[in-house]
């Protein structure tokens, strides 16, 4: 399974690198304010920029504790700014900016969350623990759900701003920060439904298991019971990656495409074992044999990645 990585986590900080513009305008005034001001805001990028490189190594608990660095050090240069006598309308356009930084660095921490979550699903599967990777992937959802208010309250922000009262240079980034958010607004939930599609999923891998060790014990009926539950699930999960596929996010609709075909072809080979314990049940051995052989040919063309 590869890991998800969104583009937002790599792509967000140079959005707001376009603030320092603003600071670079307001310099012009010989205010300790404004001094104070961009130093805290060059720090807070900076935090930022150091807590994406805890992410990519994933160490998630490093760069929340880096994240809420930068965003003290955003809130505490906004004070700054709030005292400045400086021209109205990119002062205004700055404070926006400043909640929009503040907001987007709330949401990136709940995703931290989220993917440490997610992290821990993979390392479950890789032991078949499939009850603890489902608990883990409600935390995940329920982190991916946090977090989207603050996306949503960073865009509003950012819409706020206008963009026809600043001077003609800072127009470009205003218009450049407004589109990534447009870009990446169905992102987070893409996430959540990419989480709600994949819980089935992996309970049905669970039921497969199940009905595989009672097939070894030759407990036709519980084991026709299981695969039965599995075959539901698998259901269940392929009907919810079917619209995912078609998302505009890349990485979670090509997710969804191999997930869906695997839960397609989990539901072909189930089919055949419940063709095969029926038989079984039945005591037509040789049919059975027969369904079980088939069944496990098709399961050998599932792959996780």
């Amino acid at each position: 399974m590869k890991k998800i990585h969104l583009g937002i986590i790599a792509t967000v900080v140079f959005i707001f690198i376009g603030a320092s513009v603003f600071l670079y305008y307001t310099q012009k005034e010989t205010q300790t304010a404004m001094s104070q001001a961009e130093n805290l805001f060059n720090s807070s990028l900076e935090k930022y920029t150091q807590a994406m490189e805890y992410w990519d190594e994933n160490d998630y608990a490093g760069a929340r504790i880096k994240l809420a660095g930068a965003k003290t050090d955003a809130e505490e240069s906004k004070k700054y700014l709030e005292k400045a006598d400086i021209e109205s309308a990119v002062k205004q356009a700055t404070l926006y900016w400043y909640d929009a930084w503040s907001n987007l660095i709330n949401c990136v921490i709940s995703l931290s969350d989220a993917f440490e979550d997610y992290g821990q699903v993979m390392s479950r599967l890789d032991y078949g623990d499939w009850d603890g990777a489902v608990t883990k992937l409600l935390d995940a959802k329920e982190d991916t759900d946090r977090a989207q208010p603050f996306f949503l309250s960073a865009k509003e922000d950012f819409d706020l701003i206008d963009v026809e009262a600043l001077p003609s240079e800072f127009k470009s980034s205003i218009v450049e920060g407004q589109a990534y958010f447009a870009e990446y607004e169905t992102l987070l939930p893409d996430f959540g439904d990419f989480i709600d599609a994949f819980i089935p999923f992996i309970r049905g891998m669970g039921h497969l298991l199940e009905g595989a060790n009672y097939l070894e014990r030759e407990d036709w009926h519980a084991a026709k019971v299981a695969f039965e539950d599995s075959q539901s699930k698998m259901s269940e999960s392929k009907n919810k990656f079917d619209t995912l596929r078609y998302s505009e996010t890349a990485e979670f609709s090509s997710l969804a495409v191999g997930l869906y075909s695997g839960a397609e072809t989990i539901e072909e080979a189930l089919a055949h074992y419940i063709t095969g314990c029926e038989y079984a049940e039945a005591g037509d051995y040789s049919n059975a044999s027969t369904e079980f052989e088939t069944g496990t040919q098709i399961f050998e063309g599932f792959s996780w990645d």
